[in-house]
């Protein structure tokens, strides 16, 4: 592994080459919203002050239905496409967003997501600039924020919003136990301020492709048409016919992921519910293929027997002293919890879950 991975530190932003500022591209931020009015506000701020050219970006609102304050804000913010996406989920919003973009690059941005530095945009476009095989980009890691609440700065630390990806070492994102951003045998190479790697149809992919990413237009329209955009899925449809080359930029993104344990169990259910619904409409096998049996087990021992989340925890805690670590057990116990009865709800009554009263959580500074 280069010495410029092993030095890296979640959130700290060091940028080693100069980007090139002279024909910056046109790009598409794509936004899926449902009643997020407590995180919109922050995420359109963080993108209006990028010093990217504001006549070369859009930013399009994919709205599920709010009824909150998000259309307001949106308004204020003067952004360029306020879409209604009938199918209400954030994969929806997301395909919607696809179908009326006009940017030769296409970010998908969270409500949730919060790029860091105003040269965020310019740095995530560095690398389509700098190698025309490049596919995809996305940061490297999840930023940390000391004034977060706990949960969110667990999975900062973490690199992941799902324990169960720590032991499948199915994450994507810089984990400080570890000191990797997976726990897959990926071979990367290094160009400075960002690093790529190549993958095709048969080997594992990490969760690429979530929580600020952007792609190359082109291959996407390459695609099925579909009325759902599952992010984490597209790498591996991109890389079914042929290896793609994916770059990993060494910026960060906070994502404001959970302000209570109640936020917690919501969304893991949601998570769950999801993907068992689903499931027959995926067109690829990342998550069989990805999740091993063996690292399942390796959960399910791990938080049963208590120890090792523990070992874990203190692991990490040495690297980084935020008490957030010792959340790691409980959360990975409460997962166990979910994901199993749900599972087993779903054998009997197969329901997607409710989005009514959906809203997004967090206390915006």
């Amino acid at each position: 592994m280069p010495a410029s991975l092993t030095q890296s530190r979640v959130g700290y932003q060091t940028c080693f080459f100069p980007i090139n500022m002279t024909d910056l591209p046109f790009i598409s931020i794509i936004i899926p919203t449902l009643n997020s009015a407590r995180t919109l506000n922050r995420c359109l701020k963080e993108i209006w002050i990028q010093d990217y050219p504001k006549e070369s970006v859009e930013v399009l609102i994919c709205d599920g239905g709010s009824c909150d304050g998000t259309r307001a804000i949106a308004q204020h913010y003067e952004v360029g496409q306020f879409l209604e996406n009938p199918l209400k989920t954030g994969e929806a919003g997301k395909a919607l967003g696809l179908r009326n973009a006009k940017g030769d690059l296409v970010a998908f941005i969270d409500s949730d997501n919060f790029v860091i530095g105003s040269d965020w945009l310019r740095r995530m476009v560095a690398p389509f600039q700098e190698d025309p095989e490049v596919v995809m980009s996305e940061p490297l890691y999840f930023q940390w924020d000391p004034l977060a609440p706990p949960i969110t700065r667990y999975c900062a630390l973490m690199g992941m919003n799902d324990p169960l990806c720590y032991y499948t070492g199915n994450f994507d994102r810089w984990n400080l136990v570890v000191q990797n951003w997976t726990g897959m045998d990926i071979s990367i190479h290094d160009q400075g301020d960002w690093f790529w790697f190549e993958l095709g149809s048969k080997d594992l992919f990490p969760t690429v492709g979530a929580n600020g990413t952007i792609y190359r237009r082109q291959f996407l329209e390459e695609l099925p048409p579909s009325d759902y955009f599952f992010d984490v899925d597209i790498p591996h449809q991109l890389a079914s016919k042929s290896p793609c080359r994916f770059a990993k930029v060494r910026c960060s993104i906070l994502h404001w992921y959970c302000l209570t344990l109640r936020d917690f169990v919501r969304k893991q259910k949601r998570r769950i519910c999801d993907y068992l619904s689903m499931r027959h409409i995926r067109l690829h096998g990342w998550h069989c293929r990805n999740y091993s049996h063996s690292g399942v087990v390796y959960f399910m021992a791990a938080t049963l027997l208590c120890i090792p989340c523990i070992i874990t925890s203190i692991r990490g805690f040495l690297k980084k002293s935020d008490p957030a670590w010792f959340l790691h057990w409980f959360l990975s116990a409460l997962t166990l919890a979910i994901y199993g009865t749900q599972f087993l709800r779903f054998l009997w009554t197969p329901l997607a879950v409710s989005r009514t009263n959906w809203k997004n959580q967090g206390f915006m500074r």
